[in-house]
């Protein structure tokens, strides 16, 4: 068995690389060294080593440099990027990272580069025949889904963290919108509007390194400010299947987030693929599916996925937390526990 000495990439306090963290912990990986490119990430403050880089995914082919050398100079072999904004760099560079011996868990290059921009998002998955929301790229395309009271979505063609979403209810409301958009020089797509909260799903999708193998967990979820807030685990069914066959499409090898409503005939609609772990790993990983654990083992020590036991039924709630300070400290405690 290869030792596993793990970097995590923070992405400046980013909340999935804390759950990937809880992931590898539930798993028994101890060897976990932070990157991190700000002192105010809270995570830094609840792990035993830390390191802070002058150097981040913007820098390109320097910064898989300097990640190489941070490997070497720890002896590090595996990493596990939490962001979109990491791990394309890094999956870019991948055989500069093999060839030093190093393991990085992400997605094969085409598959982020198409994921992460929500037009080729969706010229994929109409393409191929997969259920998708109705989306447009400008205002006059999407009027007639106004006309039928049919509510629109729109958000930047390169999005982060749910951020910079909103919903049109009229002409007015998306046209303020999409000026703020042109304001602010962002691409933007428009997409109708699903409704039914209750019928909104997030599900991780693993495959394996050589994307002939596939194995994923589905979860019914509610929205709190933007992240899933509350969910609960669904029986392995046709929602699988469908987000299956989805990764075996796009070729994928390595994590995705899938995010998906149902529309009135119960057929899944696709609003966002997601190719990273998810900031629901650790609700997950406490229902029986450790993504972070389960790519590494077969990524870094060439295992094949084995069934897993998953509890479903089983619901979890993303709780806040404090952590304190003390002056001069470098170390954090937890408290405020209800």
């Amino acid at each position: 068995m290869k030792a596993m000495k793990i970097l995590l990439i923070g992405g400046k306090g980013g909340s999935v690389s804390e759950g990937i963290y809880k992931c590898l912990q539930m798993a028994g990986h101890k060897d976990i060294t932070l990157l991190e490119y700000t002192p105010n990430a809270a995570l830094i403050y609840r792990i035993k080593k830390y390191i802070l880089s002058d150097r981040d995914p913007d820098d390109g082919y320097h910064y898989v440099k300097e990640l190489i050398k941070i490997c070497h100079s720890h002896n590090i072999n595996v990493i596990v990027p939490g962001a979109t904004w990491e791990a394309k760099v890094i999956s870019n560079f991948y055989n500069d990272f093999t060839k030093n011996d190093i393991t990085c868990l992400v997605n094969n290059f085409n598959v982020i580069e198409t994921c992460s921009d929500k037009r080729k998002t969706y010229k994929f998955l109409s393409t191929h025949g997969i259920g998708t929301p109705r989306t447009f790229t400008n205002m006059n395309e999407s009027l007639k889904s106004l006309k039928n009271k049919t509510g629109l979505i729109i958000k930047p063609v390169f999005g982060r963290g749910s951020q910079n979403i909103y919903k049109a209810s009229n002409v007015a409301e998306l046209k303020a919108i999409l000026n703020y958009f042109d304001v602010m020089h962002t691409p933007y797509i428009i997409q109708e509007y699903i409704p039914d909260d209750h019928q909104e799903y997030t599900v991780g999708v693993l495959s394996d390194k050589k994307g002939l193998s596939a194995r994923s967990i589905v979860m019914q979820r509610f929205l709190w400010g933007g992240a899933t807030g509350y969910a609960k685990v669904i029986r392995h069914g046709a929602i699988n299947k469908f987000c299956e066959d989805l990764a075996f499409q796009i070729r994928s090898t390595g994590p995705l987030n899938i995010q998906l409503r149902l529309d009135k005939n119960k057929k899944p609609l696709v609003f966002e693929i997601n190719p990273r772990f998810s900031g629901s790993a650790p609700m997950r990983a406490l229902a029986g599916f450790n993504e972070p654990d389960i790519l590494l083992r077969n990524f870094h020590l060439d295992q094949k996925f084995k069934k897993t036991s998953i509890r479903v039924g089983s619901q979890y709630y993303r709780a806040f937390q404090e952590i304190q300070i003390q002056p001069n400290s470098r170390t954090g405690k937890v408290i405020n526990f209800l």
